[in-house]
């Protein structure tokens, strides 16, 4: 049996020789080419988009995949060979790696997109945005199969857009784009049962130039979207567009103020209803973006306040309670996901 030293020269040996048969006998590649180097623009964004993957990422060409999955196999022999033979981990356990290709390369390995949130299943709640990722970094992950050739199998391999070493994080690069022209084109924001209400959400995180001068907070959870003025940096006007459950669109305007919350981003808190025609006053950028929505939906009712009270009033409060209270239901997110 040869040592560890031993065994890690003869793998790197054989990759080096023929780093396209080394890669191909420990995995058969399929996933890879398919997600992460066949799939276009829109499918990686509509991943994103839709809440199946924090970030997703193509190689930019074929060599490269390869040029790629060869040095980072390379430069993390050890530890393979350590997670193969390390009698604690079991077979079908999974172990990821990252590289810093700038090391070897000045040009980037892929491009793709990534979301700012937390969370993949609510990729743009409260104001966070989809960026557009150009990368000089790679990831794989390994299985633990005692039925492969030397013990593992290489399930995935990708640029990288969530990088977690410092050594890789530098070679990550974050950028605002209008990403509106591709979302539009997405299955997600396509499909005749999307709702007009995370449409909306949707093209603010994807900075839609339409949304460039107003903050945009979508909820998944209340199944609502609150645009508000930049009118002062602490309150000013909102416009809050809701969907029930049964699918009716209501939008009012009210008076807001953020919110700093534990997570670090702001909260929208809106108070006081007021009439069309003072938020046209106080914001009519604003006031004018609503309109242009609800003329493109044409089926939102929108709630005025009683003259008097400034609130609403007994029909179309009811009418609130009775449409508007959210389900009680909330996803959460895996430990890991291997993309």
């Amino acid at each position: 049996m040869l040592s560890r030293t031993e065994q890690v020269a003869k793998w790197r040996r054989e990759l080096r020789t023929n780093d396209k048969t080394f890669i191909k006998s420990h995995s058969n590649m399929f996933h890879v080419n398919i997600n992460h180097q066949d799939a276009d623009d829109v499918q990686l964004l509509n991943n994103v988009i839709r809440g199946y993957k924090r970030g997703d990422s193509r190689f930019t060409s074929t060599d490269t995949m390869y040029e790629s999955i060869r040095t980072a196999l390379d430069e993390h022999m050890e530890e393979i060979y350590d997670f193969v033979h390390d009698e604690t981990i079991k077979p079908g356990q999974k172990q990821a790696f990252e590289t810093d290709m700038s090391l070897y390369t000045d040009d980037p390995v892929g491009t793709g997109f990534v979301t700012e949130s937390l969370s993949k299943t609510s990729p743009f709640d409260n104001g966070q945005k989809i960026k557009a990722v150009t990368s000089y970094a790679v990831g794989f992950a390994i299985s633990k199969d005692p039925n492969q050739r030397d013990g593992y199998c290489l399930i995935s391999a990708y640029p990288l857009t969530q990088p977690t070493t410092d050594e890789t994080k530098e070679s990550v690069h974050l950028e605002d784009k209008d990403l509106s022209p591709l979302l539009k084109k997405t299955y997600a924001y396509q499909h005749k049962d999307t709702s007009p209400v995370w449409r909306i959400g949707a093209r603010s995180a994807c900075n839609d130039p339409a949304f460039q001068n107003q903050q945009v907070y979508y909820s998944s959870f209340n199944h609502s979207v609150t645009i508000c003025s930049p009118l002062f940096p602490q309150q000013g006007i909102a416009s809050v567009i809701r969907q029930s459950p049964n699918g009716n669109l209501m939008q009012h305007y009210a008076s807001y103020a953020m919110k700093q919350t534990p997570a670090g981003y702001s909260r929208v808190e809106t108070s006081n209803l007021i009439n069309p025609a003072a938020a046209k006053t106080a914001a009519p950028g604003l006031v004018e973006l609503t309109e242009q929505i609800r003329e493109e939906t044409g089926n939102i009712q929108q709630i005025i306040p009683n003259k008097k009270s400034g609130q609403y009033n007994p029909a179309e409060r009811k009418q609130k309670i009775k449409n508007l209270k959210p389900p009680r239901y909330h996803e959460t997110d895996p430990d890991y996901d291997y993309t």
